[in-house]
This record gives C-alpha cells, sequence and structure tokens, in this order.
C-alpha cells in the first residue's frame, strides 16, 4: 500500500499499519476512560486502570518472550489488547452508569464537527513537525539507523519530563517563600 510504502519504504509489513492504527485507536478509549475517572476525581481508578493496562502491554510481551513468539505484529496484537481490555474492565464496573448512558445529541455532534477539523489540522501538523527529523533522517538512511536515533531521542527527552513534574512539584512549596 502506498502509506506503508511511504512510512516503513517497503510494502513488505503492509499489514502492520491498520495494525498501528487499530492499536491508535485501542489507546483513544483507554484514554477517554482515564478522563472520565480524573474529571470525577476518581485517581485511584486512574491509577489502576493505567496500572491494568501497564501490565496487561508488559504481560503481553512478557508471554511473547517466555513463548519465543516475539514479532512485531504478535507485540502490536499485545498492544491492541492491553488498552481494550483496560476498558472493558472500566466499562463493566466503574465505568457502567457513563458507557450505559451514552447519548448522541446531533447539534452538538455537527458542532464538534465543524471544529474538529482545525484541531485534527493542527495536532496531524504538530506531530508531523515534531518528529520532522525522524522523518528526514530515514530518506538518508536505514530504519535501523532511525531506530537507534529515536531511541536516543526518547531518552535525552527524561531529564526535560523529571524537571517539569519536579517543577509541579515544588512551585507551590517554594512561589511563597519569595515573597
Amino acid at each position: 500500500s502506498p502509506l506503508s510504502r511511504l512510512l516503513l519504504r517497503s510494502t513488505e509489513h503492509a499489514p502492520l499499519v491498520p495494525l498501528a492504527g487499530a492499536v491508535a485507536l485501542g489507546m483513544l478509549m483507554l484514554r477517554t476512560a482515564q478522563i472520565h475517572v480524573q474529571i470525577r476525581g476518581n485517581l485511584k481508578v486512574f491509577g489502576a486502570l493505567d496500572l491494568a493496562h501497564f501490565l496487561m502491554r508488559m504481560g503481553g510481551v512478557g508471554l511473547l518472550i517466555a513463548l519465543g513468539q516475539v514479532s512485531t505484529g504478535a507485540v502490536l496484537v499485545s498492544f491492541l489488547f492491553a488498552p481494550l481490555l483496560a476498558f472493558a474492565c472500566w466499562a463493566s464496573t466503574a465505568g457502567r452508569e457513563v458507557v450505559q448512558n451514552v447519548r448522541v445529541d446531533r447539534p452538538m455532534m455537527r458542532l464538534l464537527f465543524a471544529n474538529l477539523g482545525w484541531y485534527l489540522l493542527t495536532f496531524g501538523l504538530s506531530g508531523a513537525i515534531s518528529r520532522m527529523d525522524v522523518f528526514v533522517l530515514s530518506q538518508w538512511t536505514d530504519l535501523r539507523e532511525v531506530g537507534i536515533y529515536s531511541a536516543g531521542a526518547t531518552l535525552a527527552i527524561i531529564p526535560q519530563i523529571l524537571g517539569s513534574y519536579l517543577s509541579v512539584l515544588f512551585s507551590p512549596k517554594i512561589t511563597p517563600l519569595l515573597n
């Protein structure tokens, strides 16, 4: 397919592209559940959902390693089922009332979709620009080198993230001392 040729530079792994899309949709479902519990202030359920997702995802990969069946497709399937199972657990327990009371408000949906295009365009451009280095690098090197660069770039972000978290934690305590 043209999309797999663009993203993977081959059609050999074309079935992985829709599978990766399904994983993204599964993650959107999980994040939707987490947003509901976060808005309600139920951080224990939020944490439980996140922990369940992590354990199922890593448990699936661990099982694949133990069985000696590790492949890109198998890992993606594991990454697909983890958020779907976590969402299903939430929807059948703490989220039951949310799922049962879903109704479609047509005027509100029209308003949502009228504005959605701009948000999708913004997020799409933002995502493409933020990873432009990987796109450009993939044009001049092989995927192995791009993978090494991407892993290094991800690890390089960790101190920045830790700084952001520490700032949120310590700013309320330090700010009164400045006055």
